[in-house]
C-alpha cells in the first residue's frame, strides 16, 4: 500500500485494470492446469468486480507453518501462492504469487467464496487485513471460486472499469488459451461478451486478417509438448503465419494495414508491422552516407562554381574599404 507502482506499475488507468487482470489469471492457472474450462467476469453496479472460475478452489485447511487457513495465507502473504510449489503449476501467468495478495491489499473490501469438499466457504478483508475468519456458508457439490472485490480510492480515486479494455483483455486470453471459455458482463451497461476459440493462436491470425484476402485457407500453426524440464524459450505465443493476396513488393497493398472492421476493437500489437514502403530502404541509405567536408573560410565547396572577374574585384574593393588586414588580437596569446 506504501509503493503500489512496484507490484501493479502504477495508481492509473493501467494499474486500476491490472487487479482484474491478477485474479483473472489465477482462474487461468487453473485451466492452464487442466482443472478449469470456464471463467466469468463481472463490472457489478456498485463499482466492484467478480471472477468466478469453475476450478479446484483455494484449499481451505490450517496451513502448517503459519497456524491459519491457507485460503487466508494466499489472500495476505506474498508469494504464498501455488506457483511456488513446483508440483502445482508447471506453467502460470501472473505476477508469480503476489497477484491476488497485491489485490487484497490494494482493495477497500474484498470477498473470497471457496467451493471445495461438498461445502461452500466465505472470508471477508478490508485494505488487506481480514475482519472475517474462514466459515462455511452453504453447500455446493461443484468446486470453484469466486472473487469480489472493490479497488480502494484512497489509492487510485474515484475510477471507473472500462468494459472495452476489459473486454480486449478477456479476448486475448481467450485466443491464447484454446478452448477455454470466458464471458465478460457489464451490469452498468448491460453489455456482454462470451469468447471461446478452438484454433486458438491460428483463429487470432484470421481475426488480424479479417479485412484481406488470404492465399491458404488454414494458416500455418506449430505445437509441441515435452515431458521433463523445459529448455529455455523465447516469450511469446507459439509461431503462426498466413499468406496473403496483395502483399508483394511493389503493389498498392504493400506495407499498409487494413482499417480495423466497424464494430470489432483493434487487438494489442495489431497494426504496427515492421514493414517499410516502397524507396523506404533507399532513403536510409542515403541518411547513413557521411555528411562532405565542410570548406574552409574563405573557401568554396568542390561543386561550386569559380568566381567571376566582377565577383572577385567587390571582394578585393570590400577588403580594402572595411575590413581591416586580419592581425593578431590584443591581450590575446599567440603560439610561437
Amino acid at each position: 500500500r506504501r509503493r503500489p507502482a512496484m507490484y501493479i506499475g502504477d495508481t492509473s488507468v493501467k494499474g486500476f485494470h491490472h487487479l482484474v487482470y491478477e485474479v483473472i489469471d489465477n482462474s487461468v492457472d487453473e485451466a492452464l492446469a487442466g482443472f478449469c474450462d470456464t471463467i466469468e467476469v463481472t463490472v457489478n453496479k456498485d463499482g466492484s468486480v467478480t471472477v468466478e472460475d469453475n476450478g479446484r478452489g483455494i484449499p481451505v485447511d490450517t496451513h502448517k507453518e503459519m497456524k491459519k487457513s491457507a485460503l487466508e495465507v494466499v489472500m495476505t502473504v506474498l508469494h504464498a501462492g501455488g506457483k511456488f510449489d513446483k508440483k502445482s503449476y508447471k506453467v502460470s501467468g501472473g505476477l508469480h504469487g503476489v497477484g491476488v495478495s497485491v489485490v487484497n491489499a490494494l482493495s477497500e473490501w474484498l470477498e473470497v467464496y471457496v467451493a471445495r469438499d461438498g461445502n461452500l466457504y466465505h472470508q471477508r478483508y478490508e485494505r488487506g487485513n481480514a475482519v472475517t475468519p474462514v466459515k462455511v456458508v452453504g453447500k455446493r457439490k461443484t468446486t470453484g471460486t469466486k472473487v469480489v472485490f472493490s479497488p480502494d480510492p484512497e489509492i487510485f480515486g474515484k475510477r471507473k472499469f472500462s468494459f472495452d479494455i476489459l473486454a480486449e483483455r478477456v479476448r486475448e486470453l481467450a485466443f491464447l488459451n484454446k478452448n477455454l471459455k470466458l464471458a465478460i458482463t457489464d451490469e452498468n451497461t448491460g453489455k456482454a461478451h462470451k469468447f471461446q476459440y478452438k484454433g486458438g493462436i491460428a483463429e487470432f491470425v484470421k481475426y488480424l486478417d479479417e479485412a484481406r484476402e488470404p492465399i491458404m485457407n488454414k494458416p500455418i500453426y506449430l505445437e509441441g509438448e515435452r515431458e521433463g524440464p523445459r529448455p529455455p524459450q523465447p516469450r511469446g505465443p507459439q509461431p503462426r503465419a498466413e499468406l496473403l493476396r496483395g502483399q508483394g513488393r511493389g503493389e498498392p497493398d504493400a506495407g499498409r494495414d487494413p482499417p480495423p472492421r466497424p464494430g470489432r476493437q483493434r487487438l494489442r500489437g495489431e497494426g504496427r508491422r515492421p514493414r517499410l514502403p516502397v524507396g523506404a530502404a533507399e532513403g536510409l541509405r542515403r541518411l547513413r552516407r557521411p555528411p562532405p567536408p565542410r570548406p574552409r573560410r574563405g573557401e568554396r565547396g568542390p561543386e561550386a562554381p569559380p568566381r567571376g572577374p566582377q565577383e572577385e574585384g567587390r571582394r578585393e574593393r570590400r577588403l580594402d574599404e572595411h575590413e581591416p588586414e586580419p592581425g593578431p588580437r590584443e591581450g590575446v596569446r599567440q603560439p610561437r
